[in-house]
This record gives structure tokens, sequence and C-alpha cells, in this order.
């Protein structure tokens, strides 16, 4: 989202300061961690906006395209039975489904996500997951995610970069990164790791 201060980051071979901005944001969506209380708008009217790139000038009212990408958004996200409602109103984890389904509705090429689970319970978080893991498979999504939850990121990440101090530590596969050692040495503190009983992906837990 920032231009880098060094060098040069690329989107399909391009520079993203050469991608023209209406066109980049129908290619690329954000959902932040930072929910944004402070919104007092119907939970539906505020996924519309994610068909905002899509407007022609002077468009005022949204297409019938428009309507039906904020109806598989809501469905998507398990946000339909609150539509009328206003997004104040909602839970911390009802908005954070709520801006999954904005960042939906733009119909992205890739979407970027800023800890996507936060304040969601167990079961919506494996929704959520299962969802984004279906945009990829199915749709060609390619999803770039922060976790802390390593565990989730293990079972449902394709691959893994570790951040240490601010420069890129490893990258690669679950199975390659997530080790007793490298945890140890990521979080200094004293971990197992096991194997997933049906993935056989890596999972860790603290040493007794």
């Amino acid at each position: 989202m920032l231009p880098p201060r060094q060098g040069q980051l690329h989107y399909r071979g391009r520079p993203f300061g050469e991608w023209p901005p209406g066109e980049l944001a129908r290619l690329r969506a954000v959902v932040p961690q930072n929910r944004g209380g402070e919104i007092d708008l119907p939970v539906e009217d505020l996924v519309l906006l994610g068909r905002l790139p899509y407007f022609r000038p002077l468009q005022w009212r949204a297409a019938r395209a428009d309507r039906e990408a904020v109806a598989r958004a809501l469905a998507a996200t398990a946000t339909e039975s609150f539509r009328k409602t206003n997004f104040g109103e909602l839970s911390g984890g009802e908005q954070q489904r709520v801006l999954i389904a904005i960042a939906l509705a733009q119909e992205p090429e890739l979407l970027i996500l800023d800890e996507p689970t936060l304040h969601l319970d167990l079961g919506y978080q494996q929704e959520i997951f299962r969802l984004l893991r279906r945009l990829h498979r199915e749709g060609g999504m390619t999803i770039l995610a922060v976790l802390h939850d390593l565990n989730l990121a293990s079972v449902y990440c394709d691959r893994l970069v570790f951040l240490q101090e601010g420069k890129i530590w490893k990258d690669g596969p679950a199975k390659d990164l997530i080790t007793r050692e490298n945890l140890s040495q990521l979080y200094r503190a004293r971990l197992e790791v096991i194997p997933h009983p049906e993935t056989g992906r890596p999972l860790f837990f603290p040493s007794i």
C-alpha cells in the first residue's frame, strides 16, 4: 500500500506505482485490523462500498451486478442476518466478518488481510480460513495474510514467511518452517512440535 523505501514492488511484473488507481482498486482488496468503530452505516450499504471501483463516473445507484456481488459476499461471510443492522451495533467478531465481506464484494485477484481472525471465536476462525482457502483453490485468488496464530497458519496456508526484527527470516512451506528449533529461536521460548493427526502438518504447543 505504501511506496517502498528501496527497490520496487511489482504485481504481474508491473510496479504498483504504475497501475492506474481505479484499475488497481479492482484487482486488490485489503482487510485492515482496525475495524473503524465510528462507522455509522447499515451493513449492506457498507459492503456495497466495496463495489465503488466498478462504478462509472456520475453513477450513484448500484447496478444489478453490484447487488449480486454484495449478496454473494454477505452469504460467504455469514453476515446476511444483520444486513440492515448498523455496523457500530455489531460485536468485534461480526464487524471483522463484515470487513471481509467488503473486500470480497470487490471481487479482487489479490486479497491482503491483517489478522483476519482477530476477535473471532474458534468456529468463525475455521469458517473464515475455509472460505479463504476455497477462494484460492477454486477462484484462483491470491491471498496474503498477516497472522500471529501459527497453528492456524500451518493448517491452512501453503507458504509461510517468518519476520524477525522487521526482516524476512525464513520463507517456505509450514513443514520446513514450523520446527522446534525455529520456533524456539523466533519466540525465545521452549516449544514442542507434533504433526496434525489427519494432515501431518506441524502444530506446536508450549513445553511443560
